[in-house]
């Protein structure tokens, strides 16, 4: 059965925002890089929320893609915040070291750093 995924995108005047949710593979790597980069270039400083609302899993490469994105955001003096991250979904950042990089925040939750 082929996995089942939904990205999309929006902006508004003060973030961009990333939703993923479902299944994220190295199938959908390049419509999440896509999707990443346009949130990336959106604001300068970048300004972007990764919300993982409904995400069920979520591979390594698409893992590295938000790590790069992640490092742009903060090398360019921005921010990228990841939030509706439920228990299991940390549980995976964790195990991979990921909890003490991203900027992770439950469901709701978005900060805007001066």
């Amino acid at each position: 059965m082929p996995a089942t995924f939904v990205l999309n995108a929006m902006t508004s005047d003060e973030v961009a925002t990333v939703g993923l949710a479902g299944d994220i593979d190295l199938t959908v790597e390049p419509l999440l890089q896509a999707l990443l980069a346009r949130a990336l270039a959106a604001h300068q400083p970048p300004r972007v929320d990764v919300d993982l609302t409904g995400l069920r899993s979520i591979d390594s490469f698409a893992l590295s893609v938000l790590m790069a994105a992640d490092r742009y955001a903060r090398d360019t003096g921005g921010w990228m915040s990841v939030t509706g991250v439920d228990a299991p979904v940390r549980a995976l950042l964790a195990e991979r070291g990921l909890d003490r990089v991203l900027d992770l925040r439950p469901s709701g939750v978005l900060l805007f750093p001066c």
